[in-house]
């Protein structure tokens, strides 16, 4: 796992030093292992990776804290009609299926 010199080590601030770092670093370092099959060591694991797992913590904290999360509009609450997604969805299809024809 990574620690919280390697952390600051790597430039990243934004979790606080208190109990909360090792509960984020570990959230992340247990999703890195889930994905990778218990496949990475923290003795194996190359600069490039070590900063993957510190911005998933920083996300994580980030989602937690509510951080640089959109205002949702007070009309609509977040909800978009049923027709306007499938108007996207078609139209990006026929984007997607005219770019790839040619």
């Amino acid at each position: 796992m990574i620690t919280l010199a390697e952390y600051k080590k790597l430039g990243y601030r934004l979790i606080p030093e208190d109990g909360e770092f090792m509960r984020y670093m570990a959230k992340a370092w247990l999703t890195a292992c889930k994905y990778t099959f218990n496949r990475i060591t923290a003795k194996k694991l190359s600069e490039y990776n070590r900063r993957g797992i510190c911005e998933l913590a920083e996300l994580y904290y980030c989602d937690d804290k509510q951080i640089n999360k959109p205002v949702l509009s007070a009309t609509n609450q977040n909800y978009v009609p049923s027709h306007v997604i499938t108007r996207v969805k078609s139209y990006l299809n026929n984007k997607i299926n005219t770019t790839d024809a040619h």
